[in-house]
């Protein structure tokens, strides 16, 4: 029996002992309300007589001994049988076997007692552990649940976060983005010619013409054949002398760019024969970048004399040249073409005010718009009617 239940058992005597006393004790008083002295007397002793004997009732019992457990008798050999019923043989061995066969008993009793107890103790044990373990698991379950339910709190507000920036910042944003592209398309559409990108390309190759000028044309490296290979990707060789290309033909590419952005300039402004000067142009760039450029660009000088191994390379500002060079001619063969009249049959139908137009009228009615200054009035006095001789009702 578990000490749960012998607990609940426990209670349950008490709790009828104490209504039982309960009982006894109401009908005392009702018997001695209805009852006269000597019957109370009488009830008195009778009473004391009762408790008397519970009292005898009570008094410890002789334990009575317990009958001991005779064993079968085993077959003994015939060496013993004759043994013992020859006159030698020692008086009292029987008895005192008779006299052990009780505390064997005992023993055996207090062995299944301690294995009672061992059992008792083993449940009580493991209802502890099983207890143990269901609170270890609460609280695990706790130290899952309560960092689950922190992230799911932050998701929440991060997803509120996120969701009205959203609508109030990023997509505004796009939708703003997205019309200005719109916008800057049909622009591009109505503003921008063949003849104004060629123009502006050719601009831009002139710029680029200039600027390669300030740029290293050529370096001289040496050990190169130390740095072959994957070494050379990783550790390129070391440069020991390096030179702008302005200096290789004595900045003659300065007034070419010049000639470059004046002819241009010609030809969008109604000189489109002009615009044929940008051929010539970039066969100069060309020619003298290869004529004059390669050859020393390629030289090592007095690098090969004091260094093994000395080569000469062309960096990217004679690049530049030549790339400029040749966009500057295919803008001579383009612009012309582009420039050219259009018939009035071949003219395209007007489509109403550009983008820019449409922008400079409006800024032109700000600017002649007047602010309004209301005058106030007087307030004019209401006229008295006034009587007409001859009129109906005088």
């Amino acid at each position: 029996m578990s000490l749960g239940k012998r607990i609940s058992e426990s209670r349950e005597r008490r709790a009828q002992a104490r209504a039982k006393r309960r009982d006894e004790r109401r009908r005392a008083e009702r018997a001695k309300a209805a009852t006269t002295p000597a019957e109370r007397s009488k009830a008195r002793a009778e009473r004391a007589k009762a408790k008397e004997g519970a009292k005898a009732d009570k008094a410890p019992k002789p334990e009575r001994k317990k009958p001991a457990i005779r064993s079968r008798p085993r077959a003994e050999p015939k060496a013993k049988v004759a043994a013992a019923s020859s006159p030698r043989a020692k008086p009292g061995k029987g008895e005192g076997e008779r006299e052990g066969e009780p505390k064997r008993s005992a023993r055996r009793v207090a062995v299944a007692k301690r294995r009672r107890s061992l059992a008792g103790d083993a449940k009580k044990v493991g209802g502890g552990v099983g207890s143990v373990g269901v609170e270890i698991a609460k609280l695990g379950r706790e130290m899952v649940a309560i960092p689950v339910q922190l992230w799911l709190a932050a998701a929440e507000y991060a997803g509120a976060f996120v969701l009205k920036a959203w609508q109030r910042v990023v997509r505004p944003l796009l939708i703003a983005i997205w019309r200005l592209l719109g916008a800057s398309v049909r622009f591009l559409d109505r503003h921008v010619t063949p003849a104004r990108a060629v123009a502006a390309v050719g601009l831009v190759a002139a710029g680029a013409l200039a600027a390669s000028q300030w740029l290293d044309y050529h370096a001289v490296s040496v050990g190169t054949d130390a740095y072959s290979g994957s070494v050379g990707a990783i550790a390129p060789p070391p440069e020991i002398e390096s030179e702008i290309a302005g200096n290789a033909h004595s900045w003659v590419m300065l007034p070419l760019a010049a000639a470059a952005l004046v002819v241009i300039t010609l030809a969008l402004t109604g000189r489109r024969r002009a615009a044929a000067l940008l051929i010539p142009i970039g066969i100069v760039v060309i020619a003298i970048s290869l004529i004059v450029d390669v050859p020393k660009g390629l030289d090592e000088g007095s690098a090969a004399i004091a260094y093994e191994g000395a080569s000469a390379s062309l960096l990217e500002g004679f690049w530049m040249q030549i790339a400029a060079g040749a966009v500057l001619i295919f803008c001579g063969l383009l612009l012309p073409r582009y420039l050219r009249p259009v018939s009035a049959r071949a003219a395209p139908a007007p489509t109403g005010p550009t983008l820019f137009e449409t922008g400079a009228a409006a800024a032109r009615k700000l600017s002649r718009r007047r602010p309004k200054i209301k005058l106030k009035r007087p307030r004019s006095r209401p006229r008295t009617k006034r009587k007409v001789q001859g009129a109906a009702g005088t």
